[in-house]
């Protein structure tokens, strides 16, 4: 029997700020008392590509999602 639970709209915002907090993967998905694949998944799925002057940088975006 499966038991996965999708992320919901609160948890992906958490996931943003404490990504921007500076915050790995893992000591997130503790924090949300989620497996770490699953958050590792989250903010590799939904990043987006910004200009930051002459570069470009990936950025996790929970409404992206």
């Amino acid at each position: 029997m499966s038991t996965h639970t999708k992320l919901t709209k609160p948890e992906r915002v958490l996931i943003s700020e404490w990504k921007k907090q500076g915050l790995c993967g893992n000591e997130i998905a503790n924090r949300l008392g989620r497996n770490r694949s699953t958050v590792g998944r989250e903010l590799k799925r939904n990043k987006i590509k910004v200009r930051v002057g002459k570069f470009d940088e990936l950025i996790y975006e929970p409404n992206h999602a």
